[in-house]
């Protein structure tokens, strides 16, 4: 029997090292591979200036990969959106860093950013491929000249041909995707959508990372898509209130995959599978019932529409404001904290960050999504 061991997102700023409480240990020990979302470039050169973009630009230290080592993690999932946070300088620090290990997902060139990697057992071939959506650093193959190198694309058509292709090399298929909303505890259907087209396509198993949560899973013709394992370890999310994460087991006998989702519990000295009495077991339950729920399209608008009031109307209006955008009492305020702060900063600046303010809520599937149900419910209410 093949084991394998799953984790969502790796950061460690701070080089905290958690160490595994026995129930995990013990899933660990028994696992023929690890792979686990390495969420920030690694031992970044001194200086390197970070790239513009939205959100924060995270990098970690070179012993906080030894942590990862000490778990006895094997494959590194690269795509994600802070992988290219300092550009080519911290992807290829990062590779450096990493290449005692098997890494997937991004690369210097479109090649290796697309490249599947193979896993053999006595039980048969597993093929693994990691893509994520259009984050900064997404490297489409049509930008083969590029040189700053990026991450494989989950919704472009060379993603689809690939998995294809690579199931005619394996004997299951396992896909993993960085993508959806942050702080949801379920995916949008347009997510879901995708998913089931890789299954279609040939995947056997969808392992999803991201939205900083667990979310549910569901079984697709016989297929588990898993949407999201959440957090494994970020050091910066510990005292989030919303914040959780989760290891996926899988077993391969030869004939197919099993999979099952643990809860963890982590702290800043400590990573440990969920006890059978926490909360965070029904909570499990809860969000695979969630995925059925006749509620379920209803809970998707409420929460779109609640990350319009929280996020994405401020994000507009600070991209829009020359252009006759009407601020509510509720964005003004927070518009206007943003404006003094951005006043003191130069034209030009504030210029790129208006630009990079747009480009994000415009090529990211999830933003855009979430957008287009708010506007779209303003318009024809459902």
């Amino acid at each position: 029997m093949a084991k394998l061991v799953f984790l969502g997102d790796y950061c460690n700023e701070s080089n905290c090292q958690p160490r595994l409480g026995p129930r995990l240990q013990a899933l660990f020990a028994e696992a023929d591979a690890i792979l686990i979302d390495i969420e920030a470039p690694v031992d970044v050169p001194a200086g390197t200036p970070p790239v513009l973009k939205v959100g924060p630009n995270l990098q970690q230290p070179l012993a906080a990969i030894a942590t990862c080592r000490q778990w006895g993690v094997t494959h590194c999932a690269m795509a994600n959106n802070h992988i290219m946070d300092f550009g080519r300088p911290g992807l290829e620090s990062t590779l450096r860093a990493l290449q005692d290990l098997t890494c997937i997902g991004a690369g210097l060139t479109v090649d290796q950013a697309y490249r599947p990697a193979y896993i053999d057992t006595p039980q048969g071939r597993i093929g693994l491929l990691v893509f994520a959506e259009a984050q900064f650093g997404v490297l489409a193959p049509e930008d083969e000249l590029a040189t700053g190198g990026g991450f494989a694309w989950f919704d472009h058509p060379k993603a689809r041909a690939l998995i294809v292709a690579t199931r005619k090399k394996c004997d299951v298929l396992i896909v993993q995707v960085h993508a959806g909303l942050e702080f949801v505890g379920i995916p949008l259907p347009e997510l879901r959508s995708r998913y089931r087209e890789f299954v279609d396509l040939g995947a056997d198993l969808i392992v999803g990372h991201h939205p900083h949560v667990f979310q549910g899973s569901e079984c697709y013709q016989g297929k588990w898509i898993h949407y999201s394992l959440g957090n494994c370890f970020l050091d910066m999310m510990l005292d989030h209130p919303a914040a959780s994460g989760a290891a996926l087991a899988v077993e391969f006998d030869g004939q197919r995959l099993r999979s099952v989702l643990h809860p963890l519990q982590a702290t800043a000295q400590s990573l440990e599978m969920a006890s059978p009495e926490s909360p965070l077991q029904p909570l499990y339950r809860e969000r695979c019932a969630q995925l059925s729920d006749e509620r379920y399209l209803a809970m998707i608008t409420a929460a779109c529409q609640e990350k319009w009031a929280d996020y994405y109307e401020d994000y507009y209006l600070q991209a829009l404001n020359a252009l006759g955008a009407q601020p509510t009492l509720r964005s003004s305020q927070k518009f206007g904290k943003r404006l003094i702060k951005r006043a003191l900063s130069n034209r030009q600046q504030r210029a790129q960050e208006n630009q990079a303010l747009l480009l994000h809520n415009i090529r990211i599937e999830t933003h855009r999504w979430v957008v287009e149900r708010v506007l779209a419910n303003r318009v024809v209410p459902g």
